[in-house]
């Protein structure tokens, strides 16, 4: 089966991406790493079936127990759990991966300490299938984040034949590999061009029905749904919207039957003039054209007026000129990024856009070097704020909206599931 993306990612491994998880990245993920726990599947309010993130079953763990205080979590592992490699699951592939996390300062690192868990110190085996993982105080929600994207457990056997001395984490092999107990391994073929997923004929579940799954980058929107009306591929993500109203219209074609949402943000660092005036900052967001964003968050709306008297009193009434930056592999952010030009120039502020890499854009917000910049994020946990995974808290996020993602393909996807993060699984497939 052949799948049409966007992008296809020079770098396979979430944990190293500190600052943004890109898309491509975590659709590649969720196909070679299980977790300790898993979301039930129930029929949504449309009729869709869907993961429910608030009904954690048992996964790579087949049981936990809860001390009294709600503390202390007890898991048990499943026996005779391979990964692709051939490697068996011990509690030692789980300790490890939780302290590859933390040394990594990485968006799972980032979720373990918002439920409670300090430091990969509170994670401890007892013996091969027993661990025990202890809270700095009760977490209600921590079983279910054990469920979502985060948090992946490596298959270590494999990964320590691939770390060379100063390569302790196995950073250069993880790149362009994945080694988890997951229904696929999945390896980089062709940099930026192709990735190739095999199944897992040893995963627990059973083996994937599609054996074999090729992504293959086809940057244009309008290229991709081409390949998929032609039959050059099978299914395709990350279409917008015209495209997605073209292909509703063609016979033997489906839609998968919800749309998954990227929220859609932006990014003011207090640091950079003229952002470093407070009355600057309130009046940004009510210069920003809600009602022609996408799905913008209720409640919000224009005060030019309001904006303009903000402007005025923090000393910039005559306006002023910054940087708009934003990575240039989203389209929808271009559209999104010239309607906010345009409604600022009523109050005289003159905003450039500035498209970078996603490499570039990446590396220069982590190292804080853009004033103003648009984003949209994968939803990479149901159970914890969007703010408590922030890697850059400091910077303030003004929310504008949400993008929508939707699965096109050859073949009916009734038995597809919807899930938070916006990505089928593959082993739903039927075609």
């Amino acid at each position: 089966m052949i799948i049409g993306l966007r992008t296809v990612p020079a770098c396979l491994d979430v944990e190293q991406h500190p600052f943004a998880v890109p898309a491509g990245s975590l659709a590649t993920h969720v196909q070679a790493y299980d977790h300790l726990l898993g979301c039930a599947r129930r029929t949504g309010f449309d009729g869709a079936r869907e993961a429910n993130p608030e009904a954690p079953e048992p996964a790579l763990a087949t049981a936990y127990d809860v001390s009294r205080d709600g503390r202390t979590y007890a898991f048990s592992l499943r026996r005779g759990v391979h990964s692709g490699h051939g490697s068996e699951l011990t509690a030692h592939d789980v300790k490890w991966s939780w302290e590859r996390a933390f040394a990594l300062r990485s968006h799972s690192a980032r979720l373990a300490r918002a439920l409670g868990v300090t430091s990969a110190d509170a994670v401890r085996t007892a013996g091969n299938y027993d661990l025990r993982v202890q809270l700095e105080e009760p977490r209600a929600a921590f079983p279910a984040a054990l469920a979502g994207p985060l948090l992946p457990v490596y298959d270590l056997e494999t990964v320590k034949q691939h770390c060379p001395v100063g390569d302790p984490w196995g950073h250069q092999w993880l790149r362009s590999h994945a080694a988890g107990f997951g229904p696929y391994v999945a390896d980089i073929t062709a940099p930026g061009e192709e990735i190739v997923l095999r199944a897992n004929d040893r995963w627990w579940r059973g083996t994937p029905r599609v054996h074999r799954v090729l992504l293959r980058a086809i940057e244009a929107d309008a290229q991709r749904a081409g390949a998929l009306r032609s039959g050059a591929v099978d299914a395709v993500e990350d279409l917008g919207p015209a495209e997605l109203k073209r292909l509703a219209t063609c016979l033997g074609l489906y839609l998968g039957g919800r749309q998954a949402w990227q929220p859609l943000t932006l990014r003011v660092d207090p640091t950079f003039a003229p952002f470093s005036e407070p009355r600057v900052r309130a009046a940004l967001p009510l210069a920003l054209p809600y009602a022609e964003l996408p799905h913008p968050p209720g409640g919000a709306a224009q005060d030019l007026r309001r904006s303009r008297s903000l402007l005025r009193d923090g000393g910039y009434g005559a306006g002023f000129r910054s940087t708009l930056s934003l990575p240039e592999d989203q389209p929808e952010l271009v559209a999104v990024a010239r309607l906010i030009q345009q409604a600022c120039m009523r109050l005289e502020l003159k905003l450039a856009t500035e498209l970078l890499s996603p490499a570039t854009f990446a590396a220069r917000k982590g190292s804080r070097q853009l004033p103003l910049y648009l984003e949209a994020s994968p939803l990479l946990s149901t159970t914890v704020a969007p703010a408590a995974l922030d890697p850059l808290p400091q910077v303030e996020q003004v929310p504008l909206g949400q993008l929508p993602r939707r699965l096109a393909a050859r073949f009916a996807l009734d038995g597809v599931a919807h899930w938070p993060d916006g990505h089928a699984r593959f082993t739903d497939f039927r075609p």
